[in-house]
């Protein structure tokens, strides 16, 4: 007489799923509504004084960026978002002047060639806005306390600064786009806050990546889903690869993994196009997370009496534990890597899963 055992493995994992679906568009804006910052912005520089969103003093909408002094000496605050390649367009802010002595102000900037154009208020010794561009820079207009509106436009041909609404200084840039953006305090004195409310960045010709696709870590079974949020001149295309290879019909702004298996772990990119120019996005990487059982143990037929042994080999970035089951009951003190059962009788008949 045989004793059959089936065997099928099992462990417990978290269903993870993200998912962003962004729709192509000319203009990102962002109202600092949520209730952190968007992915789109890093706090790069934080010193002396404390970024929040707040309900203190808003533009429209419920919130607006907090900059704040909290201790004395040399303030520096610094939101920041850096593009993957050149950009042309326009951006803008809202800015609330509350007549405080420190610097303050929008920038935008391209490292690689290390230039910038600025638009903002000056410190304790001027009472007016000032103006900063690849070329020159200024002050204009007596400083109000109140919202203002600051714009940068820079086309492949020139470059204008704008102060709600006006233009104030138009001249050639050679060129020269942006490759970063940035609100920032800064300066000696002043103590008190400055506010920013409702960002736009209008895109020209070349597709902008704003929010890039992030790297996900999930256990084997579950979904992942990659986004990407871009704007551009035109309608815009969408190509997301793995591991350097196009994935068939993956032409949206969002990628879902369904069911990940240990082959679907690696690289992924998504390379957004218009009809004058293309963009690749960050490598996100898909990583798996948890147990992964690389040999099974395998089902056995013995005869009456003799012994049944059970192996399972599992990698897992921390310390495993087993335990072994028989017809979904555990086996008492079967926590190991191995389950051995010594004369074999029909009751042992069944089931065993670890």
């Amino acid at each position: 007489m045989n004793i059959v055992c089936i065997i099928r493995s099992c462990y417990c994992c978290l269903l993870a799923m993200l998912a962003v679906v962004a729709n192509a568009q000319t203009t990102f804006t962002d109202g600092f509504e949520g209730t952190n910052f968007s992915q789109f912005w890093t706090i790069e520089r934080q010193q002396r004084g404390r970024i929040s969103l707040s309900t203190g003093q808003v533009h429209s909408g419920t919130q607006a960026v907090q900059m704040t002094r909290t201790n004395a000496g040399q303030l520096e605050l610094r939101l920041s978002h850096a593009f993957g390649a050149e950009q042309f367009g326009t951006v803008s802010v809202w800015f609330y002047d509350s007549i405080i002595s420190c610097y303050g102000g929008l920038t935008v900037e391209n490292t690689a060639k290390a230039k910038l154009a600025a638009l903002g208020v000056q410190d304790w010794d001027s009472k007016k806005y000032y103006y900063a561009t690849y070329t020159t820079n200024g002050t204009v207009s007596t400083r109000a306390k109140n919202w203002h509106l600051f714009s940068i436009t820079c086309t492949p041909t020139n470059h204008l600064i704008a102060l709600d609404g006006n233009v104030i200084f138009e001249g050639t840039n050679d060129n020269i786009g942006f490759n970063k953006i940035m609100i920032t305090t800064s300066g000696p004195g002043g103590s008190g806050s400055y506010y920013y409310d409702d960002l736009s960045i209008t895109s020209l010709c070349l597709p902008m990546i704003v929010i890039e696709p992030q790297d996900q870590s999930v256990p084997i079974g579950a979904n992942a889903a990659f986004s990407i949020t871009a704007l551009g001149e035109g309608q815009l295309g969408y190509q997301w690869q793995f591991n350097g290879t196009n994935l068939a019909g993956a032409t949206g702004t969002s990628l879902t993994i369904t069911n990940v298996q240990l082959e679907n772990a690696g690289n992924y990119i998504v390379v957004v196009s218009n009809e004058y120019y293309s963009v690749t996005s960050r490598v996100a990487t898909l990583a798996i997370i948890g147990p992964i059982i690389t040999t099974q143990p395998q089902s056995q037929a013995v005869p009456l009496g003799t012994n049944a042994v059970f192996c399972v080999v599992a990698t897992n970035q921390g310390i495993l534990s087993y335990q072994w089951q028989f017809n979904d009951v555990n086996i008492g003190g079967a926590t190991n890597a191995v389950l051995v059962i010594t004369n074999a009788q029909p009751d042992v008949a069944g089931v065993i899963i670890v």
